[in-house]
């Protein structure tokens, strides 16, 4: 298939790109977010984050320096944005806070810092190591390509027409493309939308016109469920190259795009500004758009980093991306660590035990009926080595019985089992228990850096611990909003209520009872 005009387009210099005058995320409705003041100049399109701050340079790619202040980040950055301060007392009767243990969360200092940037700058030394491994072809994507093919695509995406605050849906299955899309359209300063790809058409168009998605990203197999949405439509093939129509490109010509195609006048990124949309069922209803910006995802990483791991490590994803855990907590955490990710749409559990082997996974992530399933593999195997080589299995989104974690941590013994409790609305991740470390089956384990809680009985009086009540709560990792409203459940003080009915003992241990009736959310845990 010819290339698309569209990207032919790119031969005339990135530079020709027109200036428009663009506030990020007015097609959001969501004024806070704003990067520009009404009346101020406007901002320009840019060659974004990875082309503008990681130096490429025509013929070649050099590796990455931080944005505006030229640091070196990277998973070292996990003890640089820790604070040394002593860490505060897990609850205070003062104030009816309980507070995280954990050292104390310092968040890059740059106002402009993007998480694209974030995210792949610091790899230096791993050029050659795979980043992502497409777990049925074996399809390996090393730092470099990686790195590359964020910068060619974001470079294709600009040259069809996305700008700053632009509405990017993606409708795909987990696949290395995934975090490629993501990474190239927040770099552009965009906000991409994600949405189930089992999702019927009529909710597929229902939640492309509430998240006013401008273009769509679709997986070949799925293009039917977007086609009447009347927007352009980047097309990942499934095997061969298609033919596309006046409207439509192909995702491997913008893979094609070539990086080192000029530079262009710069758009400034606001840690403030909108990156994703997910969609939640909210904590008090139907369906809503959760809008998560640059700061909300760059804070998880950075909760999740300081986990006392020296190893990164391979990481097996077979949750959906197109869920917080899938694509925030394993995808990005892992990118930035400078892991290996193993990929694939969803677990076949007959092949998980050669799966899990011939790729020496040493990080799980599941559901509880994925842990039951494999539980029942692995007291019934022959080979009950296929599971050697696992060293973390973390676990959430429903509770899971006590004599189902020990059993299971009986099988293998040298990994530690780590229980997670978090929501869409918190970016992922709130509170964990390693039980390697902390033998509290029962509990969810305590808050991670930089996240405060309150327990509110029905009067919204703060309870101490060992009380019952609803949990609220606050930190750089808590949504900004619901897309294109304001909800009851984010007060103005940045307080979360999430509908969940817990409690804490004295020690920061959280243990969740129940949800309260007529509530309910996406949870991670």
């Amino acid at each position: 298939m010819a290339r698309s005009g569209v990207l032919r387009r790119c031969a005339s210099g990135v530079a020709n790109w027109r200036r428009q005058s663009i506030v990020a995320g007015a097609s959001l409705n969501l004024p806070s977010f704003s990067t520009a003041e009404q009346g101020s100049p406007p901002l320009a399109p840019r060659h974004g984050a990875v082309a503008r701050f990681l130096g490429f340079q025509p013929g070649g790619i050099a590796l990455r320096r931080n944005l505006c202040t030229g640091t070196t980040l990277g998973s070292a950055a996990a003890e640089e944005c820790i604070n040394a301060a002593p860490a505060p007392a897990p609850y205070s009767p003062a104030t009816g806070t309980y507070s995280s243990a954990r050292p104390p969360l310092k968040m890059p200092e740059d106002p402009c810092m993007d998480v694209t940037t974030f995210v792949m700058s610091g790899k230096d030394n791993l050029a050659d190591k795979p980043a992502l491994i497409d777990a049925k072809t074996g399809h390996t994507i090393t730092y470099s390509q990686l790195q590359h093919a964020i910068c060619s695509v974001e470079l294709g995406l600009v040259s069809i027409g996305v700008r700053q605050g632009d509405v990017v849906m993606l409708v795909s299955r987990n696949s290395v493309h995934y975090p490629v899309a993501f990474l190239a359209t927040t770099s552009v300063g965009g906000v991409l939308a994600t949405l189930n790809p089992l999702t019927s058409a009529a909710e597929a168009k229902k939640q492309a016109e509430a998240a006013g998605a401008r273009f769509v990203i679709v997986e070949e197999e799925f293009v039917d469920k977007v086609a009447e949405l009347g927007v352009p439509l980047v097309i990942i093939e499934k095997g061969d190259k298609i033919k596309v129509g006046s409207t439509e490109v192909a995702f491997s010509d913008l893979l094609a795009s070539d990086p080192s195609c000029s530079s262009a006048p710069e758009t400034k990124i606001s840690q403030d500004d909108p990156a994703l949309v997910l969609y939640s069922a909210g904590t008090t209803g139907p369906s809503k758009g959760v809008v998560l910006s640059h700061k909300n995802i760059i804070a998880q990483l950075l909760q999740l980093s300081v986990l006392g791991e020296t190893d990164a490590g391979t990481h097996l994803c077979c949750l959906p991306m197109s869920h917080v855990f899938g694509l925030v907590v394993i995808t990005l955490q892992q990118l930035y660590r400078g892991a290996t990710v193993v990929v694939m749409p969803k677990l076949d559990m007959n092949d998980a035990p050669n799966l899990i082997s011939a790729h020496k996974v040493t990080h799980l992530y599941a559901l509880p009926n994925t842990i039951a399933g494999l539980l029942k593999i692995m007291t019934t195997s022959t080979s009950p080595g296929s599971f050697s080589s696992l060293q973390r299995v973390l676990c959430g989104g429903a509770p899971l019985r006590k004599e189902v974690i020990e059993e299971f941590c009986k099988q293998v013994p040298d990994a530690s089992f780590v229980q997670v409790y978090g929501l869409t609305e918190a970016t992922g991740a709130v509170a964990l228990n390693n039980l390697k470390e902390d033998q509290f089956p029962d509990s969810v384990g305590t808050l991670l850096s930089g996240i405060e809680a309150k327990i509110l009985n029905g009067d919204k009086e703060p309870l101490g611990p060992n009380n019952q009540g609803e949990l609220h709560v606050r930190g750089p990792n808590v949504m900004k909003g619901y897309f294109k409203g304001v909800d009851e459940t984010l007060d103005r003080d940045g307080w979360l209520s999430t509908g969940d009915l817990v409690s804490f003992d004295e020690e920061g241990r959280m243990f969740v009872i129940d949800r309260i009736k007529d509530k309910s959310h996406q949870s991670s845990g």
